[in-house]
């Protein structure tokens, strides 16, 4: 929790620097600011969910990618979390306080999660309203018999006592299915697994002052969403602002072994090669946290001086 308070203050700093500066290039420019105030989601009705009938329909999205594109396209006045964060990056203006920024920008790396959710970090699965709230590591939860209460789950008003909450650790789903109403109630798996914990590895390679490597290793654990993650991005520096470097080679190549909960061993060998800035490997995304895992991935870049080694793993 230490390390995450720490990473809290950063990722502030960070998006206050934001204001400070700006690039003459679309793909450098982060952030436009703009003096206006967009009030918050008033009902509902006014900002579109995806809708996922059962987990069966939800669950099916991670194997077949093109069911969310699908449903996306249906409900025409959706706005996904990444339009959003995507107006950010190409400089359409802000339209939202730093902190909301902040909280928003989280989601970058989360691979499909952030075209699940809407601009109010929510989507509805079964009979419930899920929000998730990467920030303070939590997720709310609200019945669809009161959805006439959005409002107040869009503001996490945690106050509402029809509100319930649940830790991004946990497989939310999961504990909806057996009747939990919050306060992180975990539960034992009924095939006795145990479950692995977050671990995470961020190193950089400096070539100069203006040239860097940027690796991510990292297990990652969204409620309703679980994932791990290896990625290599170049960057480049301007303006005293890093952005993705897309004229530079990158490579990850990676070691995977682990064990779905309740379910069977998978492993893999390989690597990504790209020669626009960021190469990327994410062998799982689901809804079911994992038992085990062991990943080492060597990351490498034209802009590092050097190649990253890095190692997570849990309960391996």
């Amino acid at each position: 929790m230490k390390s995450f308070q720490i990473q809290k203050i950063i990722l502030i700093s960070f998006s206050l620097a934001i204001f400070l500066f700006s690039c003459s290039e679309k793909e450098d420019q982060l952030f436009d600011v703009k003096e206006e105030v967009i009030p918050q989601t008033a009902d509902i009705k006014d900002t579109p969910v995806l809708t996922f009938n059962t987990r069966a329909d939800y669950d099916a999205i991670f194997t077949n990618p093109q069911l969310l594109e699908d449903k996306s396209k249906a409900n025409k006045s959706f706005v996904s979390l990444k339009s959003r964060i995507d107006g950010f990056r190409s400089g359409d203006g802000l339209r939202n306080s730093t902190l909301q920024i902040l909280e928003d920008t989280l989601f970058e790396g989360y691979g499909m999660l952030p075209k699940i959710l809407n601009k109010d970090r929510i989507v509805k699965i079964g009979k419930h309203y899920i929000k998730i709230d990467l920030l303070e590591e939590r997720a709310l939860v609200l019945k669809e018999e009161h959805a006439d209460q959005y409002t107040d789950l869009a503001a996490s008003n945690i106050e509402n006592e029809n509100i319930m909450l649940f830790s991004t650790n946990d497989e939310v789903l999961e504990l909806l299915s057996i009747g939990s109403t919050g306060k992180v109630q975990r539960i034992k798996n009924s095939c006795g697994d145990p479950t692995a914990v977050r671990k995470n590895c961020d190193p950089f390679s400096y070539n100069g002052n203006r040239r860097r490597l940027k690796a991510k290793v990292v297990y990652q654990r969204a409620a309703i969403y679980f994932s791990v993650l290896a990625n290599a991005k170049a960057e480049k520096r301007r303006l005293r602002i890093w952005s993705r470097d897309r004229n530079a080679t990158c490579n990850t190549n990676y070691d995977f072994r682990f064990g779905l909960k309740c379910s069977r061993a998978y492993n893999e060998q390989g690597s990504v090669f790209s020669s626009s800035g960021e190469a990327t490997y994410r062998p799982y995304e689901g809804t079911t946290s994992l038992a085990y895992y062991r990943l080492a991935a060597d990351l490498s870049s034209s802009n590092a001086s050097r190649i990253l080694s890095c190692l997570i793993q849990d309960n391996f």
